[in-house]
């Protein structure tokens, strides 16, 4: 099955996620959601599918974590 989404789709949705916003925009469309809970199941549907055109070698959606120091 074909990926229909692209990485800055997918980036478009994480944005809105970190903002708190039910609205994302993405060029020249808009797309309202119902709730955060549906826009983390999206979220998830499009890594999923978004892993698989890379060549399906991950078996689960790449994570990136911040670490934070004081510099002390």
């Amino acid at each position: 099955m074909a990926c229909s989404w692209t990485q800055e789709q997918l980036d478009a949705l994480n944005a809105a996620i970190a903002e708190g916003a039910l609205r994302v925009k993405y060029q020249d469309k808009e797309v309202e959601y119902r709730s955060l809970s549906d826009m983390l199941k999206l979220k998830q549907i499009m890594e999923d599918c978004l892993a698989q055109q890379d060549g399906g070698n991950n078996s689960g959606s790449r994570r990136l974590i911040g670490v934070y120091g004081s510099g002390l």
